[in-house]
């Protein structure tokens, strides 16, 4: 895997922190700047983030966990998904002076809890560079949302009952997110069921309980600004005002209602997947975590996962260590989000280069406007073999938590 020598992106005043997971530290910069050819070329756009390692989460010799996750979404995710979806990444070298200042620059923005937990790792010789997909290459207002689709299939293999849906009692046939939000013990549980992404019928369901109740599985800004979605947007609110020049349209529900439209076939693939390299027997998985711990306890490189995927596309037969490998593959494809952009049509540039390009046109029903979209799969980052037996666990509260609210709902009261 190239690691990618860009000595003008090591000038930490032309990053600004943009966010953080449990991993990574997250950070935006506009490379505008002719110096920045080389990096613009790389990307295809002049919007870029930064991805840094956090300390006490790198793992293996310096930079591994950098150049891995490119790897991983190269030769691993891509061949899974049209390329129009996929994200571009590139492993670029770093130095422990630029992580500091960027460590240091980042000190007063952070979340004090994570600021606590840990900082930016200047050991890590390497770091993920990839586009701002929360911008469009162009001019005008943009319009961001970030959907976690999460499982898309039901274990059973048929309907999900809808059970926290008003009016509906709840029965076993649940899909695994609809039974997960009881254990949750949300102060409100969403109605929302990822698989009403799944058909034009039950779509409009979907997009009123995403706004109604978000949680993570929607977010949304309008020009780079948060939008709370369950608010109602007066006409002349400055984000009603943005969401009309992008979008045509002066309320949320019509543009997600489109978009996640568009995007039908993504989710059909997604599902697909999930289920497939899933294979639906947790408990089956679990024991053979405990049979290949001589493999899995080492380091799963690359190759592993690649010829994970290979066999899996050519419908090989599976060994215990394949199913496995697929299982774990599935909770990345499981907890990944798809980062929808949106611009008026006349303001975008087409950044697809000599690739597929990643822009795609649609109109909003019952408004004027042509918008310009752009759907890619985030947070693609392999996961580790060792939470087997936490995700084993959390199945087993779920299922067992739901097994208690269903029958709890079908004693008849005293």
């Amino acid at each position: 895997m190239e690691i990618h020598s860009l000595p003008t992106l090591l000038d930490a005043s032309q990053w600004t922190y943009r966010g953080e997971g449990n991993a990574n530290v997250v950070f935006s910069a506009d490379l505008a700047d002719p110096t920045h050819a080389a990096a613009r070329a790389l990307l295809g756009t002049r919007h870029a983030i930064l991805r840094v390692s956090k300390t006490g989460h790198a793992g293996g010799s310096p930079g591994a966990a950098a150049v891995d996750t490119v790897a991983f979404v190269r030769r691993v995710v891509h061949p899974l998904f049209p390329a129009k979806h996929m994200p571009r990444v590139a492993a670029v070298a770093v130095t422990r002076e630029f992580l500091a200042a960027l460590h240091d620059g980042a000190a007063g923005v952070r979340p004090d809890a994570r600021a606590a937990a840990a900082h930016v790792d200047v050991s890590q010789p390497v770091a993920v560079l990839a586009p701002d997909y929360a911008r469009m290459e162009g001019s005008g207002p943009t319009v961001c949302l970030e959907i976690k689709p999460k499982w898309l299939f039901t274990t059973h293999g048929g309907e999900c009952s809808k059970p926290n849906r008003d009016g509906r009692s709840p029965s076993p046939d649940a899909c695994r997110f609809c039974m997960h939000q009881r254990l949750k013990g949300a102060t409100k549980v969403s109605a929302f069921c990822p698989l009403d992404l799944l058909s034009d019928h039950t779509l409009a369901d979907a997009v009123d309980a995403l706004l109604a109740t978000p949680q993570n599985n929607l977010r949304v800004w309008v020009d780079g600004r948060a939008v709370d979605v369950t608010a109602d947007l007066a006409p002349h609110d400055a984000v009603a005002q943005q969401l009309h020049a992008v979008a045509g349209a002066g309320s949320l529900r019509p543009v997600v209602r489109t978009v996640l439209g568009e995007l039908g076939p993504l989710f059909h693939a997604l599902a697909h997947h999930q289920r497939l390299l899933d294979g639906g027997e947790i408990e089956k998985v679990h024991a053979l975590y405990a049979a290949h711990a001589d493999r899995w306890s080492g380091a799963v490189g690359v190759e592993t996962w690649e010829r994970a995927v290979q066999r899996y596309l050519a419908a090989e037969a599976k060994d215990g260590w394949q199913e496995l490998v697929e299982f774990v593959l599935s909770m990345t494809l499981k907890d990944c989000s798809v980062l929808v952009t949106l611009a008026p049509a006349g303001a975008v540039a087409d950044e697809g280069g000599e690739e597929e390009s990643q822009i795609s046109t649609v109109r909003i029903p019952g408004h004027d406007a042509a918008v310009s979209f752009r759907a890619v799969l985030l947070d693609l980052d392999p996961k580790q073999f060792k939470k087997v037996p936490d995700w084993f666990k959390l199945d087993q509260d779920i299922k067992a938590h739901y097994a208690e609210f269903v029958a709890a709902r079908s004693t008849p009261s005293p």
